[in-house]
């Protein structure tokens, strides 16, 4: 009978720490699903508006991005642009390419003008603040077709302008493919 009442208080043991996994499983549920919302990620440090004006407005071309924004706007725009540089540049990139796209990035840059015709791009996504620089820089035919405040596209073809207020609402967490 010993063993008997050493199963039955294993069991009873068993039952208890299953219990208690369980509610402590539905207490972290019900936190997170509560909590969600607290999560919010700022997309205004990415050019979501103006790739998807430029997804959903123009039919494809070369694209001049800097590193930073290179792997967004290929996500966003591949397979009907080419961007310029992005994040996979160590495995896909050569050196010189990194450089020319940062000197072409640069409109300081005493490069920057060798580099900007070797690019030829279409387009260009820049922060807002460097719009006019670039404008200046290039002259005509480039002018900006969007802008929001934080990024303008600079482009070299005759076209409408538009802001964010043109951009069709979407989920852009769905893939375009």
């Amino acid at each position: 009978l010993p063993g008997a009442a050493l199963i039955v208080a294993i069991k009873r043991c068993s039952a208890f720490l299953v219990s208690v996994f369980t509610l402590a499983c539905l207490i972290l549920s019900i936190n997170f699903f509560c909590h969600q919302n607290l999560v919010h990620l700022d997309l205004s440090k990415y050019p979501v508006k103006a790739l998807e004006w430029l997804r959903t407005n123009r039919p494809g071309g070369k694209l001049l991005v800097d590193f930073n924004r290179g792997s967004y706007a290929l996500w966003r725009l591949y397979p009907r642009f080419r961007i310029s540089l992005d994040g996979r540049y160590e495995e896909v990139y050569p050196d010189s390419t990194v450089r020319l796209v940062t000197e072409a990035m640069s409109p300081e840059s005493p490069a920057f003008t060798v580099a900007f015709a070797q690019i030829n791009p279409d387009y260009i996504l820049v922060d807002s603040d460097l719009a006019p620089l670039f404008v200046e820089r290039l002259g005509t035919p480039w002018h900006p077709i969007y802008s929001d405040r934080s990024f303008v596209i600079i482009a070299k073809h005759e076209g409408i302008s538009a802001g964010p207020e043109d951009v069709k609402p979407g989920n852009i967490w769905v893939p375009e493919f």
